[in-house]
């Protein structure tokens, strides 16, 4: 919590990453679509969008790769 305060204190811009799935169908095995909102401050700045399998293994590899493949990544 230290490194926060003092980025706030010298009016650093923080940027946060809010991820959440879409509706999906209920299906085993179901691709559901992931959707990535990037704000700075209160500003939107952008959105990120890929799928994963529903209860698969996969979703972690797949928000690195749409963080990663995004304009935002540096």
């Amino acid at each position: 919590m230290n490194k926060l305060k003092k980025a706030l204190t010298k009016n650093k811009q923080l940027r946060v990453l809010g991820i959440d799935d879409a509706p999906f169908d209920k299906q085993h095995h179901a691709n559901i679509n992931l959707v990535g909102i990037i704000c700075n401050n209160t500003r939107f700045e952008g959105m990120l969008w890929s799928r994963a399998q529903k209860d698969g293994q996969d979703a972690t590899d797949t928000i690195i790769k749409m963080v990663s493949n995004s304009k935002f990544h540096q």
